[in-house]
């Protein structure tokens, strides 16, 4: 079965700040967006709610132990993308990861 998103109006930017209680206020966690604030968007809230806070919690099981975490949100307008990236520093096993070169883009992704 194929899924169908549920296209509604969202704004990311609350999204973004109150991701499964992990709020930008918090020291641990930033925010930036381009433009400031983002536009109110066409997408699936549920979908978009479940891809940012999966990359807030590997950032948290796979990042430096309470390290901080930056979201950058890009909306484009003459696209209509929105690019989304989730930041933190490395953690544990990231030195070894390097050490094996492109091999290690292929076993994690």
């Amino acid at each position: 079965e194929m899924y169908v998103p549920r296209m509604e109006r969202v704004d990311v930017n609350y999204i973004l700040t109150h991701t499964r209680g992990f709020t930008a206020s918090h020291k641990q966690f930033s925010v930036v967006c381009n433009p400031s604030p983002l536009p109110i968007l066409l997408l699936d809230q549920g979908l978009f709610k479940c891809i940012h806070g999966n990359a807030i919690r590997n950032a948290l099981k796979y990042g430096e132990k309470g390290g901080p975490i930056r979201t950058e949100a890009t909306y484009y307008f003459e696209t209509g993308w929105l690019e989304m990236k989730v930041i933190n520093l490395p953690g544990p096993g990231h030195a070894q990861l390097i050490a094996m070169g492109p091999r290690a883009s292929e076993l994690v992704f």
